[in-house]
């Protein structure tokens, strides 16, 4: 589906050895699907989590799973990850991030609906868009959800176009007297 992005479920604190229930060694990506599959049971808990592994695995066709160590050894650095400098952190979780960076800049593609590549504006409205619908549980429709998009943008274009207009009408009216047929001149 071209409409939906890639899913990529980033795992840090990883420590599991990646094995199946055989003990035969798997990837990160089988790890995922493993995780995506049903769950048995009845309880509302089971089908909580099994509602939420057929939304992603039904809306998400392109997906990957990436795995990072944790950061640091030590507990303090964890509660203050974000003051810290790049070369406080193991070799190995800086080493993860940058594989991960060059994993997600060269699948980074524009993204393309109905042909056309959305802006920025228009990529952000869709994905909470698409969030929104997803979280409340509704029916997922693209071509309405495009069409909100649209709507909104029209209506922000319509708007900044007004603001524009009254301004300029503004400039030329300043000190000026017209008289009636001057004013259907300019609004013309």
């Amino acid at each position: 589906m071209e409409t939906f992005p890639s899913f990529l479920w980033l795992l840090r604190d990883f420590a599991l050895r990646l094995v199946d229930s055989a003990g035969n060694p798997i990837t990160s990506k089988e790890y995922l699907e493993n995780a995506m599959k049903q769950a048995k049971g009845l309880s509302e808990a089971v089908e909580s989590k099994n509602r939420i592994r057929r939304l992603l695995t039904n809306f998400f066709k392109d997906r990957d799973c990436f795995m990072m160590v944790r950061p640091t050894e030590k507990e303090s650095d964890i509660q203050n990850l974000n003051d810290l400098p790049m070369e406080k952190l193991r070799s190995e979780f800086n080493e993860q991030v940058n594989t991960l960076k060059k994993k997600i800049y060269s699948r980074v593609k524009p993204k393309v609906f109905k042909g056309k590549p959305l802006n920025g504006v228009g990529f952000i409205a869709l994905c909470k868009l698409l969030c929104s619908t997803i979280n409340a549980g509704e029916a997922l429709t693209i071509d309405s959800s495009w069409g909100s998009i649209c709507k909104i943008e029209c209506e922000k274009i319509m708007h900044e176009m007004a603001e524009k207009y009254e301004h300029s009408i503004k400039i030329e009216l300043d000190d000026k007297l017209f008289n009636e047929h001057e004013v259907k001149r300019i609004n013309a």
